[in-house]
């Protein structure tokens, strides 16, 4: 529905539009996509959505995300299945133990005043 409506606005030169249009129709989807790969134990699904999300923070030119993003892909996508073959195995059969929601957890918690703790 949201595709449709801005579709015709996504042929202006407006870079607002753009952004709009590639927040609403590539990252958003993508984010809530990878969640439900894990949840799934669908590897492939997985690291397909996370070289998505690595061009995306290559696009936007994240500091950070994307030499992470760069790092894990080459990692799962190239070392680990020549050098490190029985990692790889688990990581295809066990996809869902490489959810990184611990570590979100504690870092939240990290932020909380220490009123809240």
């Amino acid at each position: 529905m949201i595709r449709q409506t801005l579709l015709p606005l996504t042929s202006t030169k407006r870079v607002e539009f753009q952004l709009l249009f590639n927040l609403l129709d590539n990252l958003g989807p993508t984010n809530l996509s990878i969640y439900k790969a894990i949840q799934k134990g669908d590897a492939k699904r997985f690291y397909a959505l996370l070289k998505r999300q690595m061009l995306q923070a290559i696009t936007m030119n994240r500091k950070n995300y994307k030499f992470a993003l760069a790092d894990l892909v080459t990692q799962i996508g190239w070392y680990w299945p020549q050098a490190i073959p029985d990692l790889y195995k688990i990581f295809l059969d066990h996809c869902g133990a490489f959810d990184e929601y611990m570590i979100e957890h504690i870092h939240s918690l990290a932020r909380l005043p220490t009123s809240y703790k």
